[in-house]
């Protein structure tokens, strides 16, 4: 299926198979650290992304979730 890094955002991944075209593909663990993504990184699979996002989080005042959040999976 053949996909491919995109140009404009890091972490995701376009087919360029036509049939595949408009089903992007997440890499979590590569995703940018915006406050917008930091939500799904919080599922990702390498520990130090998690950390990073949920710590994040807690300086931004979001905390309800991040603290319920396991740092192991």
């Amino acid at each position: 299926m053949g996909y491919q890094l995109t140009d404009e955002y890091s972490g995701v991944y376009r087919s360029q198979t036509p049939i595949f075209r408009n089903v992007l593909l997440l890499s979590l663990n590569e995703l940018s650290n915006e406050p917008h993504n930091l939500w799904i990184k919080c599922f990702a699979s390498r520990q130090a992304v998690k950390k990073q996002a949920l710590d994040k989080l807690n300086q931004l005042g979001l905390v309800s979730i991040a603290d319920e959040l396991p740092l192991t999976s």
